[in-house]
């Protein structure tokens, strides 16, 4: 039995490495990819709504880049309730090759499938841990005296 645990939980161990380490990488990846891009004001012009039961919204925005051609984008983040209302402003960075190509300037916006793997990351790390510790119920060798 020690011998399948010793198993799974260096299985769990490697499987967390690997995602922490994706993690990791995703989020250096994504802030080198953002310092070539430019940032912005965006305004919320328009609230999107999307059929289904219950509905979802978008926010549709405009904003400028630094020749001052204006841009439109909606949103591919879905939310109900809305997140946000005409009028209000957000931060966000866009591919100046191509504007349609926007992140939000928030930690979820930007990082949102990096903290999924961190998270699933530190889950494994603590079921490795929990893996490798003995059952409540087993008896412990003793000592000899």
């Amino acid at each position: 039995m020690a011998v399948l645990k010793n198993g799974v939980s260096r299985f769990f161990a490697l499987l967390a490495m690997v995602l922490l380490l994706s993690g990791i990488g995703m989020v250096i990846q994504r802030e080198n990819q953002l310092a070539l891009w430019e940032k912005a004001r965006a305004e919320v012009v328009e609230v999107a709504v999307l059929e289904g039961e219950p509905p979802r919204y978008a926010a549709v925005m405009r904003f400028d880049d630094r020749r001052g051609t204006r841009h439109r984008y909606r949103s591919d983040w879905q939310t109900q309730p809305p997140d946000y209302r005409v009028g209000d402003e957000i931060s966000v960075y866009f591919n100046p090759a191509e504007p349609s190509t926007l992140v939000v300037n928030s930690l979820s916006g930007k990082h949102l499938r990096a903290m999924i793997l961190l998270v699933c990351g530190v889950i494994l790390v603590l079921v490795s841990v929990a893996a490798r510790r003995p059952d409540m119920g087993e008896e412990r060798p003793r000592p000899a005296p």
